[in-house]
């Protein structure tokens, strides 16, 4: 999978866990306390977070594999 596809991926899976959980980019934001802007780049699909912050995002949503949040088929991991 080329590296390019990653911000999209990830930001399908995290718009759909956010739906999921009933959470919305503003709660992520304040909850981890990071930038709004930056939640709603990662949603838009516009950047990746980094690795501790992708590692932050699965404990939030108790996922054991960070890694899930980045694969296509995430939600057969759910």
């Amino acid at each position: 999978m080329l590296l390019e596809n990653y911000p999209t991926i990830f930001s399908k899976n995290l718009r759909y866990i956010l739906e999921k959980e009933g959470k919305r980019q503003i709660d992520l934001a304040k909850e981890l306390n990071i930038s709004k802007s930056t939640v709603s780049s990662w949603c838009c699909g516009t950047r990746l977070p980094r690795l501790n912050k992708l590692e932050t995002i699965a404990k939030y949503f108790d996922i054991d594999d960070p890694v899930l949040l980045l694969k296509q088929d995430f939600k057969n991991f759910l």
